[in-house]
């Protein structure tokens, strides 16, 4: 087996229909063994999960599913890779879309006989929405920077293409946490010699988060991964009281960027409303798990 797309799903099932969708054309016969696997991360049985997906997703030979009933997309991504049987794994997210003119650069990558250690990142396009909301603006200055994060030894596994051996080497993902173990994976690789590459021509599009309910719902399980991270913990008053002046810091950085990013005033005063909501939901959901809450997912 040439290739294993897995794909972790919690949530929108048509988003996920979306994703394999754009995958299809992959599987058409041809020189590569290619097979897609879908983790549902819930207790339901298969058939409530898939139910409401067409019959040119289930009943296709190579589309794999399976059910991790322990929380978290990072258990999902374990589950995927012990039934994986590619030499590749590519790692995608169940509301991105695999861009078209990324199918011969992968097919040329896994194609290859790999002699050494594969890590490639991808690029995200964020997807124009109908009505250009706040949030977007936001995230046309600040989101999927892939080029900015590799430069920095890291990336997320959005759209993430790793030889098999790596894992042989790196091992699997940390289980204990919602959010951020996927970029302390890829850092881990990097410290450990495997160099982190950036192929701009294997691109996936994601949907734009265009409300402040979609906003609030990232930062704050984005930020349960931070929390536990810098050692923050229920009666750790010390550190809790550090990281909440932290989080509550100016950003200069995030300034400096929105000042001097090539966009229209209107988009720049856009993202500063985001980014000041931004510190104040980190803020907010800081006080929550400092008092017990539970991290969201």
């Amino acid at each position: 087996m040439h290739l294993s797309i897995i794909i972790p799903h919690y949530g929108d099932i048509n988003l996920l229909e979306k994703c394999i969708f754009s995958l299809l054309p992959l599987l058409k016969k041809n020189s590569l063994e290619i097979e897609i696997i879908v983790i549902f991360n819930n207790k339901k049985s298969i058939y409530k999960n898939i139910k409401n997906l067409p019959n040119k997703i289930t009943n296709q030979e190579n589309i794999i599913f399976n059910i991790e009933p322990k929380p978290g997309s990072y258990s999902a991504r374990n589950k995927g890779l012990k039934i994986a049987k590619g030499n590749y794994i590519y790692f995608l997210d169940s509301d991105v879309t695999l861009s078209p003119k990324s199918f011969k650069k992968l097919r040329k990558i896994v194609g290859i006989k790999d002699k050494s250690y594969t890590l490639i990142a991808g690029s995200i396009k964020i997807e124009k929405p109908r009505e250009i909301s706040l949030p977007y603006m936001y995230e046309t200055i600040f989101e999927f920077d892939q080029e900015r994060s590799v430069k920095k030894g890291s990336a997320p596994t959005a759209n993430l293409l790793i030889s098999r051996k790596v894992f042989s080497k790196i091992g699997f993902f940390d289980e204990s946490k919602f959010s951020g173990s996927d970029k302390e994976w890829v850092s881990k690789c990097v410290k450990k010699g495997i160099v982190l590459n950036y192929e701009k021509n294997l691109e996936v599009i994601h949907p734009s988060r265009s409300t402040f309910k979609e906003i609030s719902n990232k930062y704050r399980r984005t930020y349960g991964g931070w929390f536990k991270k810098y050692g923050c913990r229920k009666n750790k008053i010390i550190p809790n009281l550090f990281y909440f002046f932290w989080a509550l810091r100016i950003p200069f950085k995030a300034l400096y960027k929105i000042f001097f990013y090539k966009k229209s005033i209107y988009y720049k005063f856009g993202a500063l409303i985001v980014l000041i909501y931004i510190r104040i939901i980190r803020s907010h959901e800081h006080i929550l798990l400092s008092l017990g809450s539970n991290p969201k997912r």
